[in-house]
């Protein structure tokens, strides 16, 4: 049976359109999602194997810092050393699925300290599993009229 181009260059046609879209689709979701967490007075911040690949300006906030000075960071570096532990294990229940919380200090610049609740939670997108955790400062939030 000969091979039909024509049936095959439609069917490419229609394979990369639908594949643009799904693209397309990907890169609102992404910029929506960005939107939202800067939009949030909760301190947000995305890892991957213990470096933070993102934050928002809520965290740069509490933390005195530039985005870009925070991300590749080891998230357990601004956390009190007595901390780190029970932390870790928050986190850790978080990555088999199971929302987990705990209450710290985020340590900022010059050593100041701020105590958050912590929330930690697996996201799984397109197949790929980040780490998203959430700070919650109460004193941010009054400070900045949000409660």
């Amino acid at each position: 049976m000969p091979i039909n181009l024509n049936t095959l260059k439609e069917k490419a046609i229609k394979f990369e359109m639908q594949r643009t879209k799904e693209l397309e689709s990907l890169e609102h979701k992404e910029r929506l999602l960005y939107a939202l967490l800067e939009s949030v007075p909760l301190s947000v911040v995305i890892h991957k194997q213990d470096k933070i690949i993102d934050c928002n300006k809520a965290f740069t906030r509490m933390r005195q810092k530039s985005c870009e000075d925070i991300i590749g960071e080891n998230i357990f570096n601004m956390i009190p050393s007595e901390d780190v532990e029970p932390v870790k294990a928050l986190i850790k229940k978080a990555s088999d699925g199971i929302r987990q919380f705990y209450c710290t200090t985020v340590i900022g610049a010059e050593g100041k300290r701020t105590k958050v609740s912590v929330i930690a939670q697996t996201v799984q997108t397109n197949g790929v599993a980040c780490r998203v955790v959430i700070f919650v400062s109460l004193a941010n939030l009054l400070s900045e009229g949000y409660v």
